[in-house]
């Protein structure tokens, strides 16, 4: 049987698994709240040292990002999840990619985490996605 630990408040799970920002939990909002403001000190801290090593990046244009969103249709580009999407880098801005429509594609959590632990897997795929979805959007 699958045992896991709740991200909160640590204790273990046990039969079906609720996942909230892609960590497992007890389905209390307590808990909610604990992984919320570990997530924020860990933001926090990438922050700082992204700052101290000279590299401050402060995201995707509120205007593009809506944009993004919109061109999506506010859904995962991998499962047309609703839920939780969030606006992906096709290359990363590490790697001077840009904050334009060919390069930003909509992702859920589960599915950004997934990506970001192998890029090169999903690079081309998403890259064809976004620029199928580009098209289609200036052809209205």
């Amino acid at each position: 049987m699958n045992s896991k630990m709740c991200a909160g408040c640590q204790k273990d799970l046990t039969g079906k698994i609720d996942y909230y920002r892609s960590k497992t939990f007890c389905g209390s909002e307590e808990c909610k709240k604990e992984i919320d403001s570990r997530r924020s000190a860990s933001n926090r801290k990438k922050k700082e040292k992204r700052k101290q090593s000279g590299n401050s990046y402060r995201g995707v244009n509120s205007n593009v990002r809506r944009k993004i969103v919109m061109r999506d249709e506010g859904k995962c580009a991998l499962c047309d999840s609703e839920v939780d999407v969030q606006v992906h880098h096709i290359i990363p801005s590490s790697e001077d990619g840009k904050d334009n429509f060919r390069n930003l594609i909509c992702l859920c959590d589960k599915d950004h985490a997934k990506v970001h632990r192998n890029l090169e897997k999903h690079t081309d795929r998403l890259s064809e996605i976004a620029d199928r979805r580009e098209s289609a959007r200036r052809k209205r």
